[in-house]
């Protein structure tokens, strides 16, 4: 059922991306790198059940963030490839960030209205700053959460 979801999400995204050069928007997160990790900023609380994330670019689509269980994040709360979050099994594996193109990530909570998703593309390699967060506006600030 989950892997279905994350299908049909993806397949929404990507449809919706053919035709566009640059785009970004959704919910309140921003990206930021260390070294090889994607660091994911998550600005508003959320009771979590599912999240996931999919990039895509020169290398094809990869799945590479599939978290369930429940969790209570807060805001400016960082979640970090290869590191586990508290309350929640899958995997957030590391994604060749030079050649990604698009990420989007969703964030399934409990209850309704409680879900978000965001969406960042560019024509060519996202620049996901090492020293700043890349906003949903596209815009590259020093707090994650502006």
């Amino acid at each position: 059922m989950a892997k279905m979801r994350l299908l049909v999400f993806v397949l929404a995204v990507s449809l919706s991306l053919v035709g566009c050069t640059e785009r970004f928007g959704g919910g309140p997160n921003s990206l930021s790198r260390s070294g090889n990790d994607l660091l994911v900023a998550v600005c508003e609380p959320i009771d979590v059940r599912e999240i996931y994330g999919a990039a895509s670019g020169e290398t094809g689509r990869q799945v590479f963030l599939d978290l369930h269980g429940e969790a209570k994040v807060a805001p400016e709360t960082v979640l970090k490839s290869g590191v586990a979050t508290e309350g929640l099994d899958g995997y957030f594996e590391q994604v060749d960030l030079e050649k990604v193109n698009t990420i989007s990530i969703k964030f399934e909570g409990v209850g309704k209205g409680a879900s978000w998703s965001s969406i960042f593309d560019s024509s060519g390699p996202i620049e996901i700053p090492s020293e700043g967060w890349l906003q949903t506006s596209g815009e590259v600030t020093d707090d994650p959460c502006r």
